[in-house]
């Protein structure tokens, strides 16, 4: 891969990253409905301004795809291709949610529509993949001379992902009332919104270095 096939698909995967996050600050007040310490983000894509969320979703699975491929060359151990394999399935994830929202208060799991189904289902590929990803690739390069003045960022924003996500899974298992169901009594939005701050965080500390990446400055 030349350095200028580097740099576009890490300039994309920057972008991506930066333009989702910018409409996921603007959907808090887009959606000023939606009290963000018990709402789930995936929520944003049933109000009036959905397809901003539905972007977002996308613009995430952009970034993951085209990160994968930029920093293909840079991959040399067997966990950072575990991790680039795990970064493709986030992207499937994520852009499976964006086409199938669904609403996890007024539908319980035992009358999940068609709709429901397949965005649980994209949650199940695409939260995994990524958290995991992010822990393999960062460890893998975090030598890389590319990397090696940003370490501690992208090392940052990878534990950051499974820290969000065991804070949002430990509130659920705590506070979820016995018959099920999201509400004001667990408060869940705002881990789940510090899981997707992680996500574009992550993105884009490991995508800028690309940017200006020159082969003979790295080798």
């Amino acid at each position: 891969m030349t350095g200028t096939t580097t740099r576009l698909y890490g300039r994309v995967a920057f972008l991506s990253a930066i333009s989702g996050f910018t409409l996921f600050i603007a959907l808090h007040f887009l959606e000023r409905d939606l009290d963000p310490a018990w709402h789930m983000v995936s929520e944003y894509a049933l109000g009036r301004h959905g397809w901003a969320m539905t972007s977002t979703f996308l613009l995430l699975s952009l970034s993951c795809v085209a990160l994968a491929y930029s920093i293909l060359p840079f991959v040399k151990a067997r966990r950072g291709n575990i991790g680039l394999a795990l970064l493709v399935c986030a992207a499937a994830g994520l852009a499976l949610a964006s086409m199938f929202p669904t609403d996890p208060i007024s539908v319980p799991p035992s009358e999940a529509s068609r709709s429901a189904g397949i965005h649980a289902l994209s949650v199940m590929i695409g939260v995994p993949s990524l958290t995991t990803a992010a822990l393999l690739i960062s460890s893998s390069v975090a030598e890389q001379p590319i990397w090696s003045a940003k370490t501690l960022p992208v090392l940052g924003f990878a534990h950051l992902i499974w820290i969000s996500l065991a804070l949002t899974v430990t509130v659920v298992a705590i506070r979820m009332p016995d018959n099920g169901g999201f509400g004001p009594a667990v408060p869940v939005g705002w881990p789940n919104r510090l899981m997707f701050i992680a996500y574009f965080g992550w993105l884009g500390s490991m995508s800028w270095p690309l940017i200006r990446w020159q082969p003979e400055v790295s080798q």
